[in-house]
């Protein structure tokens, strides 16, 4: 008869690792398991906390800042992601997540009518950026 507890599975679940070989042998092999995905979980905290480390003090920020037109026509969101940073307290950043949206004004529902070509310019705005 193969055993495993409740203990081994859940160490194995949460590590995120297949069952190992071992584990599957009577209760010698899934204490022997269970060392093995507690030794994973381990490595995997370290190599967690490592990257934390390199990302020193970066974090992600909320906010709406809207985005400037570049010549081209295209959205130029890193000064709007710098703008929004700034106002955080860092000293610098880069765009994570925008919306673009129409931003008709209200004379053009009035009456049901339909905007006309035009009258409804698209706007870009930065909601989220990764500040450093």
């Amino acid at each position: 008869m193969r055993v495993l507890t409740v203990a081994t599975l859940a160490a194995l679940f949460v590590a995120g690792f297949a069952i190992p070989a071992d584990a599957a042998r009577p209760v010698k092999g899934a204490v022997q398991g269970t060392a093995t995905a507690a030794k994973g979980v381990g490595d995997a905290t370290k190599e967690s906390i490592d990257a934390l480390g390199r990302l020193g003090g970066t974090r992600v920020v909320t906010g709406r800042e809207r985005c400037v037109i570049a010549p081209n026509g295209a959205p130029d969101c890193r000064v709007a992601a710098e703008t929004m940073c700034r106002a955080k307290g860092f000293s610098s950043g880069s765009s994570v997540d925008y919306q673009t949206a129409e931003n008709c004004p209200a004379q053009a529902f009035m009456n049901g009518r339909k905007p006309m070509p035009g009258e409804c310019p698209i706007e870009h705005v930065v909601t989220k950026a990764m500040c450093q």
